[in-house]
């Protein structure tokens, strides 16, 4: 299985037009189970579907290394700061960052409306992207749940649904294109 490395660090740098750097330590923070800060790495397993024409397209499996150094202070506040579900919910969302720069090779560019049935769009408008994350659970139901989100959005546009479990360490990134899902279905 093909790994690839990334640090923290410059994660704000994959994502110039958001403050992607506000979710670094959150993603350490579910990494770590909470626990006390050291500098280090962890690998997580990602689920990679392409853009498709047809719905049951294969996914491609990876691994991500992730790997972090001198966030302590920052890990301290945001421990200080943030209740659970929301280190849940920033985590996820640095994960995307992470996943959508190297697979599809995207920025996340704009955060959507409320309403939209996605969170950001990637690319200044190209896709949608929907995120979600869970210390634990049913990883595919919520992947289930957030594709019939995105695919309900007002513009009929396709998009990126990226949900990550911090206790499996495991990420999808799935394609889904509201078209595909309508031809599949006839």
């Amino acid at each position: 299985m093909l790994q690839r490395s990334y640090r923290l660090e410059v994660l704000g740098g994959l994502h110039p037009k958001i403050r992607a750097d506000d979710w670094r330590s959150p993603i350490v923070i579910r990494l770590l189970d909470g626990g006390s800060y050291i500098d280090g790495s962890a690998t997580i397993s990602l689920s990679y579907r392409r853009q498709a024409v047809e719905v049951n397209a294969e996914a491609n499996e990876r691994c991500v290394e992730l790997r972090w150094s001198n966030l302590r202070s920052d890990y301290e506040k945001c421990k200080n700061t943030y209740q659970a579900p929301v280190l849940t919910e920033f985590a996820a969302l640095g994960i995307a960052c992470v996943v959508t720069a190297d697979c599809p090779k995207a920025q996340i560019t704009e955060v959507t409306q409320r309403g939209d049935k996605a969170d950001f769009w990637l690319n200044d408008g190209q896709w949608l992207l929907e995120v979600s994350g869970q210390e634990s659970g049913d990883l595919v139901a919520l992947r289930d749940k957030k594709r019939d989100q995105l695919l309900a959005n007002p513009f009929e546009r396709p998009g990126f649904v990226c949900v990550s479990n911090f206790q499996q360490r495991k990420t999808y990134l799935w394609y889904y294109d509201y078209r595909a899902e309508a031809r599949d279905e006839s």
